[in-house]
């Protein structure tokens, strides 16, 4: 046997795939943004300063359009929950009517 097992084809396909975590995380992304724009400011880069700041703009409205899209899709369900509740509601109100008008005329 080998050393290095992990050397042979049959190990590397393996590797391949399963999914490797990048543990990245936006806020990563934000916090090395603003140490650009520190440093640019520091040393008088005014144009990366400017790109700095637009780009860290730019992940923070991707953030929010992320989590407004999560609370539109919760909104969506609730919704739909709620109209199909409506319609079941409407459909037995509307069922009970029928019966009540119906008796009242044969009484008339």
């Amino acid at each position: 046997m080998p050393m290095f097992s992990s050397l042979r084809p049959n190990a590397q396909a393996k590797e391949k795939n399963q999914e490797i975590p990048s543990g990245f995380d936006w806020s990563h992304a934000k916090a090395a943004l603003d140490l650009t724009v520190n440093i640019a400011e520091g040393t008088g880069l005014t144009p990366l300063k400017s790109v700095a700041g637009t780009v860290k703009n730019i992940v923070e409205i991707a953030e929010t359009i992320k989590k407004n899209k999560e609370s539109c899709v919760n909104i969506a369900k609730y919704s739909f929950e709620l109209i199909e509740g409506l319609k079941k509601h409407v459909a037995l109100v509307g069922s009970a009517q029928d019966l009540y008008y119906d008796a009242d005329l044969s009484l008339a």
